[in-house]
């Protein structure tokens, strides 16, 4: 079951985020443009998601996949490639035509020192 959007642990929230180019996920196409997107983690599995807003609506939702963040235990808290605050990263994979968005939570979040990337194809 799908939980309540009350439910979803929120994770992080983006305003503004400049979409480059037109992307794809199933059935719902995301024009160039900005979206606010937020971040969400399931509360009883490791199911994420990225929901990409406009005018405040919900207009898609992609489910991202686990990393493991390359730094381990006590180093995390001093390493300085993480940030203290969410983080989302875009980068174009060229071969596979897709954009991959990586969502790092960073230390002081609800749900610290998680690493979750997102695919999406993109239209040339």
């Amino acid at each position: 079951a799908v939980p309540a959007a009350a439910q979803w642990v929120r994770l992080g929230k983006f305003k503004g985020v400049e979409i480059p180019c037109t992307l794809k996920y199933e059935d719902k196409v995301l024009e160039i443009g900005k979206y606010d997107i937020e971040a969400v983690k399931h509360p009883n599995t490791p199911q994420c998601y990225l929901w990409f807003k406009k005018n405040g609506e919900e207009i898609c939702s992609v489910e991202g996949e686990w990393l493991t963040l390359p730094v381990r235990g006590g180093a995390r808290r001093i390493d300085p490639s993480i940030p203290n605050t969410p983080r989302l990263k875009m980068k174009r994979d060229t071969e596979e035509k897709v954009l991959i968005i990586t969502l790092e939570t960073g230390r002081r979040s609800p749900r610290p020192y998680l690493l979750i990337k997102f695919k999406l194809e993109y239209v040339e």
